[in-house]
Order: C-alpha cells, then structure tokens, then sequence
C-alpha cells in the first residue's frame, strides 16, 4: 500500500454498490487509504485501487464488524496484511445496498460499539418511470402476483425467491434471473425452480436484451426491486413497457443516508483532506451503426447503460435507448460539446462517463476526426482530464453491402454528403465498384442524371435502419423510382462488378 494521507483518522467502506467502489475510487485518487469490505469475490471483482484500498471479501456478523473496526486479530480483514492487521478505523461508511437490511443495522450497531463515526451513503433512486406497480415488500409483491396469468421474469435474486416459491401455482410460473454463482443456484434448487426456469446471467442487461428474455419465455409480468440506474432498473422498466409486459416493483425502503457529495464533505470535514471531484472523464467516441439497436454493437450498448452523458445528431439521440438517468444532449457542434465535457469535469463527483455518438463508423465520414482534433486540444490545454475509448461501429457500407449481398472488395469510396465531387461521373466509371454517401434525394437525382446512358446498375439504400428503409435496384434512368427525400446511400456497379 502506497504511502499516501497518514493523519489519525482510518476510514472503513462496507461496500455493496457501485457507489462504495465509487467512493474507494475518489479516496484513492486524493492518496488515503482504506478499507473495503464486500460479502462476495464477485464484489472484489469490481475492482479496487490497491495502492490504496485492501479488500476483504465475506459476510460478517456485528461481533465480526466490532473485530474488524477495532483491529483486532482473529477470523477477520486484512490478518494476512501486516500493514493492516492491527489498523484501527473510526470512520466507517456503509455504502451497502439500501436492502440489506440486516447488514446496514449490524454496520451501524458495529460503528457504535467501536466508538467510530458512522455515516451512510445512500443510494440515488431518482427518475422513477411511470404506469409501474410498486409494493413495499417482497410479500405483498408475491400475493399480488398470485393474482395474475402468464409467466413472470423475476430479477429481484436469489435472497427472497423463497417467498415466491410458497405458491406452488405462482412457482411454476416464475423464471428466474440470477448471477451465475453457486449459491444462488442452490437456492433455485433448493426453492424447487426448474432448470429451464433458471437464467443465470451476469449483468449490465440493455433495453433490448431484456426485451429478447421477455420475448423468449413470453414474460408477462416483469418483477423487480427499484434498484436504480446502477441496477439496471430503468433498462427493465423500458423493457416491460415496451413488450406490453406488466412491471412489479417492491419499493425502496427508507435510506436516509446522504448522497455522494453529503459524504465526501463530511469526510473532508474530519480527515482535513480535499476529496477532489476533478476525476478525468470517460469519454467513449461510439459508432452508433444505422441508429438502431440491432446494428449498435454490444461494446456501445453496455457503455450506453453506465453513460452519464449521450451526445450525439437529434436523429442519433433520438433512436438510441438511453438509460433513465442519462442525459441527453443533442448537437453535432464542436464547440458545445467541449463546453459539456468541461462542465461534467468540473462538475461531477467521482468519474462521469460521456458517450459521442457518430453515425455509421467513426472513421467512415463521420464528424470523429473533427471532434476528437478539439478534445484532444482541450486536454492539452488542461481543460479537463479524460480516459478516452473508441469503439467501431457498423458503417452504412457494410449494412448495405449485407443487405443487398453487394462485394467491397477494391470498392472505391466516395462522398457527396455536404459537398460537390465534380468529377464523380469519371471516377465511377474508373472503377468496377463505388460506394457513394449522400444528403437526400436532390443528390440521389443528380447522381442518377450524371450516369445516364452508361452501362452501369445502381443498389440503393434508403433510410437504412428505420421503418422506412428500403433497398432497390434501379438503372440510372429510372430516379422516378426513388422512394423520396431522405438519406441515401449506394453502390454503383459496372456490368460484372458484382
């Protein structure tokens, strides 16, 4: 452990959610170390900074906790660390899941006992989605699904299944989903849930992969805890909606804890340390394929699930399906997207993550290039710190060439989107295969009346992606043909460019 704030006060995270791992974070990044205890290894696999953080990983009682605050040796934290085996805490946050009941009332009990400051960082439960069932326990949730037909799709885990499972009726209807660990398994086992009805996934579930598992085992009902953006609430809640599922909710209990910035004070407020909020940015450049969930890889479909911040074209931002908590910006301008990547630097607590969306690919005409020039001058100038990834995208090229079996290979590339090429007629005519990019009709026209009277065939898409699209062959004569205004793109083939 690197050698970083040495002053009096030790702080313990009982860490359960992404917040906790959130809070080691910015601990670590203002050099204080700590401790973090999670139930799981699963947990620990959420990573923790270990220049600053030492982990433990296992369930404790509050005899357990006392030991572990107190330093104590024994069957607790940290006795395999000599530099921690005989650390005392007095400063302990539970920043455990706001339904584990149980472990907040030992955590807090502990924090007495031991003589530690006790606070609690709660979880923000904020964007609620309308035309939802909400229950206040897991009971009431159960009686009122003994009342309904079809299959239900379970997510609320494997701590309360057995409440679900009393009916036999209600049981037999019910798939469950679950992480893949043992012990969740056995508890499905143990309740008398079928294999079959057993769907041990990892998460981050998108909208559309929850729509898939709805689909799949005709799901009617959707049950889940109001767990937050960080429990993918809102991606099951889009989900049911949009399938024509019904959604149960057992309501949050009462978390009067503060927020991260309500706690981050306090600690500066004891430890005399700045906790600064100025960690870089995640910024994801992502190519948003044909602005439809079917083309949008899966690596920009689980950035878009943490994402902060969309940016992106209005017709971008409003095909994608963004998380409750996300906010959407919708600009291609340079400078505005700057200015909101310095404000969620300056602004945010802990790391923002901000995902720019370009149609199609990002090196495949598209603005990249243009706004990746400007950011990575803002950085250089010291406007914001950022942790930059880029993701591809599926190009309007290769959607077409799939959908009208068309070769790319030695394909020439050409754009007429937002420009003039005055020597388009000739350079087309050089080469077996072209794929051109254009505005709308206007260009689809003059492409057709550039190429009038030679032997070539033209495999056209329109509004590739939407309701709309259409794929159709036409010789160049034929523009009366054109399905009307709208975004176009084609290939041009000479007699065998095939």
């Amino acid at each position: 452990m690197n050698q970083g704030y040495s002053g009096k006060n030790s702080i313990l995270i009982f860490s359960g959610t992404t917040e906790g791992r959130m809070l080691s974070d910015i601990l670590s990044g203002a050099h204080i170390s700590h401790g973090v205890c999670v139930v799981s290894e699963y947990g620990v696999s959420m990573g923790y900074d270990e220049n600053f953080a030492r982990v433990h990983a296992g369930a404790l009682d509050e005899e357990g906790m006392v030991r572990l605050i107190k330093g104590e040796r024994g069957e607790t934290a940290f006795d395999k660390t000599a530099e921690c085996a005989d650390m005392l805490f007095d400063i302990i946050v539970d920043a455990t899941h706001p339904y584990a009941k149980e472990a907040g009332k030992n955590i807090k009990a502990a924090a007495k006992e031991a003589g530690a400051v006790y606070l609690r960082l709660s979880r923000s439960l904020k964007g609620v989605t309308e035309g939802i069932r909400i229950f206040d326990d897991v009971r009431s949730c159960a009686e009122a699904l003994s009342l309904t037909k079809g299959n239900i799709l379970l997510t609320t885990g494997s701590k309360d299944l057995a409440v679900f499972c009393e009916e036999e009726g209600l049981r037999e209807r019910l798939y469950v989903r679950v992480i893949p660990r043992m012990e969740s398994l056995e508890i499905c086992e143990k309740c008398g849930i079928s294999s079959s009805h057993i769907i041990a996934m990892h998460g981050p579930f998108s909208v559309s992969m929850n729509e898939e598992i709805i689909r799949q085992y005709d799901i009617t009902v959707v049950v889940s805890k109001q767990s937050g953006r960080e429990g993918g609430f809102f991606e099951k809640a889009d989900a049911a909606h949009n399938c024509g599922a019904a959604f149960f909710v057992i309501g949050a209990p009462e978390d009067e804890g503060e927020d991260m910035a309500g706690v981050c004070k306090k600690l500066e407020e004891i430890t005399g340390v700045k906790l600064s909020s100025k960690r870089p940015v995640k910024l994801i450049f992502f190519g948003a394929g044909m602005a439809d969930e079917i083309s949008l890889t899966g690596a920009s479909q689980r950035c878009l699930i943490e994402a902060d911040v969309c940016v992106g074209s209005e017709r971008l931002i409003s095909s994608l399906a963004l998380p409750g908590n996300c906010r959407s910006v919708a600009t291609v301008n340079t400078e505005r997207i700057i200015d909101e990547i310095k404000n969620a630097y300056e602004s945010s607590l802990g790391s923002c993550s901000i995902c720019l969306a370009f149609s199609g690919d990002v090196s495949f005409y598209s603005a990249y290039r243009r706004v990746r020039k400007a950011v990575d001058e803002a950085i250089a100038g010291g406007d914001f710190e950022a942790d930059i990834t880029v993701l591809p995208g599926i190009s309007s090229m290769s959607y077409l060439a799939a959908k009208a079996d068309a070769d790319c290979n030695d394909v020439q590339l050409i754009s007429m989107h937002g420009r003039r090429v005055p020597d388009i007629r000739e350079r087309i005519l050089g080469c077996e295969r072209t794929f051109v990019l254009l505005s709308g009709l206007d260009d689809m026209r003059d492409l057709c009346h550039e190429l009038e009277g030679e032997k070539v065939s033209i495999i056209v898409g329109y509004e590739l992606g939407t309701e709309r699209e259409q794929i159709l062959s036409i010789d160049p004569p034929e523009s009366g043909k054109l399905p009307g205004e709208g975004l176009y793109c084609c290939f041009v083939l000479s007699s065998d460019g095939r």
